[in-house]
C-alpha cells in the first residue's frame, strides 16, 4: 500500500479484516484516522467507511481478507461462538476501535492462520474452498481465545444461567409438543438472544432444539401407540408432525422402526 494524497473513503457488504505485515500505514474510518504497525490486526464490519492508506514515502505490505459472515452461520456451538467474537469486534468499531486487541501469542496465531488462507488461495488443491473456511474459522477462533479478548466475552459463556433461563423452554416442549414450535419463540421465551440460545440449549441438554423437540414427540407418539386404539395419522398430528410422511420418517429414523411396527408389536403381546 502506498501513500494516496487524496484517499477515497469506500464500504461494502462484506467484513474485512487488515493485516499489516511489514511497514506502517493509516486507517482511516467517517470519524478517526489510526497508524497501523507492523503485526496488529483491524477489523472493518461490513458497512462501515473505511479507507487504508500508506505513509509518505514508506510502503506498507498488507493482506486484506473480505469475508461473509455466512462463513460461521452454521447452528453447532463452534459457529454461535465465533458469532459471538464478531459480533465484539463489532461493536468496538462501531464504537470506534477497530484496532483488534492481541496479545503476542495471539498476533502470531493470527500470522500463522492468514500464511496458510494465502497458500491455500495460491495452491488451490482439492478441496482448497472448504480450507479456506477453515484457515478463517481458525483466524476467528484465535482472536476469540487470545487472553486479550476472552475476558471480555465471559459473560456469554457462562453456562450458569442456562437452567434456569432453559427450564421454561423444555417444560413448554412437554407440554405444547402437538403445537408449532420454532427456534425464535423458544429464544425468546428464554429471554436469550438466538446464538447464545443455540450454545446454551446444547450445553444443557446435549441435544440442538430441533432434535430435543422431535425426541419429546416420538416418545409422546409410543405412548399413543401402545396405550390407545387411535388411527396413526391422529397419533401423528396429535403430536405435532405436519404430515404422515413426516411423521414416519422422523420415528423410523429415531426408533428404526415405522409407528405401524409399534403397534403390530403391542397387538402381538400377550
Amino acid at each position: 500500500i502506498r501513500h494516496a494524497p487524496a484517499p477515497v473513503i469506500h464500504h461494502h457488504a462484506l467484513h474485512e479484516l487488515f493485516w499489516c505485515e511489514s511497514g506502517r500505514c493509516m486507517q482511516l474510518t467517517a470519524t478517526r484516522q489510526v497508524e497501523n504497525a507492523a503485526g496488529e490486526l483491524f477489523f472493518f464490519p461490513a458497512g462501515q467507511d473505511h479507507n487504508s492508506n500508506g505513509m509518505p514515502g514508506r510502503v506498507c505490505q498488507a493482506l486484506v481478507v473480505n469475508f461473509d459472515v455466512a462463513l460461521v452461520g452454521g447452528d453447532d456451538d463452534d459457529d454461535a461462538a465465533l458469532r459471538i467474537v464478531l459480533a465484539h469486534l463489532r461493536r468496538r468499531a462501531l464504537d470506534g476501535d477497530n484496532r483488534v486487541p492481541l496479545s503476542g501469542a495471539g498476533a502470531r496465531a493470527v500470522a500463522r492462520g492468514l500464511a496458510d488462507l494465502v497458500r491455500e488461495c495460491r495452491e488451490r488443491r482439492p478441496g482448497w474452498r472448504a480450507a479456506i473456511k477453515l484457515r478463517m474459522q481458525e483466524v476467528l477462533l484465535a482472536i476469540l481465545r487470545d487472553e486479550r479478548v476472552l475476558p471480555a466475552l465471559a459473560d456469554e459463556f457462562r453456562p450458569s444461567p442456562a437452567p434456569e433461563r432453559l427450564d421454561e423452554v423444555l417444560r413448554y416442549i412437554e407440554n405444547r409438543y402437538g403445537d408449532p414450535i420454532t427456534v425464535a419463540r423458544m429464544a425468546a421465551l428464554s429471554g436469550l438472544g438466538r446464538s447464545q440460545f443455540h450454545v446454551l440449549f446444547r450445553r444443557a441438554t446435549g441435544r440442538t432444539l430441533i432434535d430435543h423437540i422431535a425426541e419429546v414427540r416420538v416418545r409422546a407418539a409410543e405412548r399413543l401407540l401402545t396405550a390407545t386404539r387411535l388411527p396413526i395419522i391422529e397419533i401423528g398430528s396429535a403430536t405435532g408432525f405436519p404430515s404422515l410422511s413426516r411423521f414416519y420418517h422422523v420415528f423410523r429414523a429415531r426408533r428404526g422402526c415405522t409407528p405401524a411396527a409399534v403397534r403390530r408389536g403391542r397387538a402381538a403381546s400377550p
